[in-house]
């Protein structure tokens, strides 16, 4: 296995993952769009199907740019634990995109958005060989409802609060490899 890592998109929405891992035909659902698809678009060019999900009023508006790209489909709901219309708290600077579920910055503005679990979305497009998850504070919820035979080939997880270190312990029993920048993490089996 090849451990050099390559920068995939901009410092800002890009992620590191090992040279020779994409390749041509793989799937990709990543949630949380906010208002950088960097990653996802070079994907795009690499020949990897993306499927992007985000209810975020700003990500919808942002996503309208991308509506012709080849490989990218977008859908503007989110991914959670429960499926539903949900209060989506905005955040309390308003330069920022990030909303949350579970009130991360304690504000009083929100907007009503919808929501469907990671079960439906693999039972209507299959197991991903990449999952991407930065959903402020909710991927606590979508991970615990991951079973065995819906694990991606790779975990992208961008985490939240405390419960961060416990969640990185079980991961890495299931992954034999993880890398680790900031509070983001890449975990992944060997490859050829």
């Amino acid at each position: 296995m090849n451990n050099t890592f390559e920068l995939i998109g901009d410092e800002y929405g890009g992620r590191y993952v090992p040279i020779g891992l994409l390749r041509h035909g793989m799937t990709v659902i990543s949630a949380g769009v906010g208002e950088n698809i960097s990653f996802e678009l070079e994907c795009a060019k690499k020949g990897l199907k993306i499927r992007l999900y985000d209810p975020t009023p700003r990500s919808i508006e942002y996503m309208k740019q991308f509506s012709d790209v080849d490989g990218i489909v977008f859908s503007p709901v989110g991914i959670s634990k429960f499926p539903g219309v949900k209060k989506f708290f905005l955040p309390s600077n308003p330069d920022h995109v990030s909303c949350s579920l579970d009130n991360l910055q304690n504000t009083k503005d929100y907007v009503m958005a919808a929501f469907t679990t990671i079960q439906t979305v693999m039972s209507e497009h299959g197991v991903p060989d990449i999952l991407k998850l930065d959903i402020e504070g909710a991927e606590y919820g979508v991970l615990d409802r991951l079973k065995t035979d819906m694990m991606p080939r790779v975990l992208m997880v961008e985490f939240h609060g405390e419960p961060e270190f416990d969640y990185v312990q079980y991961f890495r029993h299931i992954y034999t490899n993880m890398y680790k920048w900031g509070h983001d993490y890449l975990f992944f089996n060997d490859y050829k």
